[in-house]
């Protein structure tokens, strides 16, 4: 049977009429599963995330994808503070945006214990310093009140106390925040964190659904969050305007984001009409790899005792220890050096935009996906720069071999993000079908009451309740009562016995 014929099934199954054969040959799935996702190709990350990502795989048994956005996302967020990539005077961070799709069990969290243990020390030793540091400038600020305060007492005219505050100097800086790591913050809490804060932070957790479901991303909120991520990724930079504590613009902060998420999660942040025309989610890098549950025996290995391990720790270690270069006069305002193509690299580069850019016009196999297509070839600059710095963090460009690398990383993205497209693309009234299927399994029969009152918030009113039990009746999954029942001590004309 091919995909036309299939679908047309489908579609006469969804409104067969009782007692058709349609609606007997048993229940037909909602929605059609999304092809396999293709392999990650692990050995484009290069020997040093390569090799982790591989070791990971041995021993946690996470999808490969997992891994390998994890250990690529940790590495940009340890990179991201030292370069940027410069194109034609076009200059670019390295930061880079991933969400990875893996269901409850597939060890997400186990994934992220090993790639950001680095990061997590290297927070507790700021942290430990940041106990002494503000101690020392809380009596230091102290004492220069104190000071001040005297030297206005003792002087008699205004000249006098400008001179006194002259001599007096200013206040030193406050200590930086030690926090590195963020995982459900709201956009104001990140702009917070950059301004009294480290300059390069990350928005990394295996629980994705907390901040896409939170207050950030709620419906009052989500455009703000949208375009403050997008701003930080397109430039490292954002506008604070508050009424209450002014205005000011933040310049030279690094993001990198890595949410994980559910299948359930991902389809409502790729289905969030205003995350699509916002154009937050065509930064994202998008993985939705096939489940490892159920092909995972025991490995007695500690993976941080591997070599493997130590050299990743090593070279994250490096990157997060190294001095950032960062504006003259100022604690945390960056100034990365500038990554420059080298005349092989840059050629490959311009070959794969031009490519990419057709392949999004009209008719073309991205038109679809038009917006992350857009974008690809941006995509692939960013992480032709981190590989760049995870080989050598004094690079000065980018060699042929790390965007070559890079260029088949952003075709594998590029597939994904018709993978997921394609799952997308499937109408509210199936989604809402879903979740009431799942709803309805607890019960033995059900009625159109029963559902909008006590179903899942999509079902408000009978009318809602009558459409979504036509669709799960035509499908096979629930079966009408005939001439009705009582149910719950009343008659209910409209009722359906729920297949188990």
């Amino acid at each position: 049977m091919n995909f036309d014929q299939a679908e047309s099934l489908k579609l006469d199954a969804q409104f067969a009429e009782p007692g058709s054969d349609a609606a007997q040959e048993g229940p037909i799935p909602l929605r059609r599963e999304p092809p396999p996702p293709e392999p990650y190709p692990v050995d484009a990350l290069g020997g040093l995330l390569g090799d982790i990502t591989k070791i990971i795989q041995h021993i946690v048994k996470a999808p490969d994808a997992l891994c390998a956005q994890s250990a690529l996302g940790a590495a940009a967020w340890a990179a991201q503070s030292h370069a940027n990539v410069l194109i034609d005077g076009r200059c670019r961070p390295i930061s880079l945006y991933f969400g990875t799709v893996g269901e409850s069990g597939e060890r997400k969290s186990a994934v992220d214990d090993i790639v950001l243990l680095p990061h997590s020390e290297h927070e507790r030793r700021l942290d430990d310093l940041y106990t002494q540091e503000i101690s020392r400038w809380e009596n230091h600020k102290m004492a220069w009140e104190y000071t001040r305060q005297q030297s206005m007492k003792k002087a008699r005219t205004h000249q006098q106390r400008q001179d006194e505050l002259f001599a007096l100097g200013e206040l030193e800086p406050k200590p930086l925040k030690p926090i590195l790591r963020v995982s459900d913050p709201t956009l104001e809490g990140i702009y917070r964190l950059l301004t009294e804060g480290q300059p390069s932070i990350g928005l990394f957790t295996a629980e994705g659904g907390k901040f896409i479901g939170g207050h950030a991303m709620n419906p009052d909120n989500v455009l703000k969050t949208a375009a403050g991520l997008s701003s930080l990724w397109d430039g490292g930079c954002a506008d604070r305007v508050r009424s209450g504590d002014g205005s000011s613009k933040l310049y030279g902060r690094r993001l990198s984001v890595h949410l994980m998420m559910q299948g359930v999660v991902a389809e409502m942040l790729t289905g969030n009409r205003i995350l699509s025309g916002q154009g937050l989610l065509s930064r994202f890098l998008l993985a939705w790899p096939a489940s490892t549950v159920g092909y995972r025996p025991y490995v007695c290995e500690n993976p941080f005792d591997t070599p493997q391990y130590q050299a990743y720790a090593g070279c994250i270690n490096a990157l997060l220890t190294a001095p950032p270069p960062l504006r003259e006069g100022t604690q945390n305002e960056l100034t990365p050096r500038q990554l420059t193509l080298s005349t092989k690299a840059k050629g490959e580069w311009i070959r794969f935009h031009n490519a990419v850019d057709r392949a999004a016009g009209p008719g073309g196999r991205f038109e679809a996906i038009r917006a992350p297509a857009n974008k690809a070839a941006e995509q692939a600059a960013r992480i032709a720069g981190v590989l760049t710095l995870v080989a050598d963090l004094d690079a000065g460009q980018v060699e042929l071999a790390e965007l070559e690398a890079a260029v088949t990383l952003a075709e594998y993205y590029l597939d994904a993000w018709m993978r997921i497209q394609e799952a997308g693309e499937v109408n509210p009234g199936l989604l809402l079908a879903e979740k009431v299927l799942q709803w309805s399994k607890k019960f033995k029969y059900v009625y159109p009451v029963l559902l909008y009152q006590r179903g899942p918030n999509g079902v408000r009113t009978g009318a809602d309740a009558k459409r979504i039990a036509k669709i799960l009746e035509g499908h096979g999954h629930w079966v009408r009562v005939e001439g009705g029942m009582v149910l719950d001590g009343k008659m209910r004309r409209d009722a359906w016995k729920v297949d188990q």
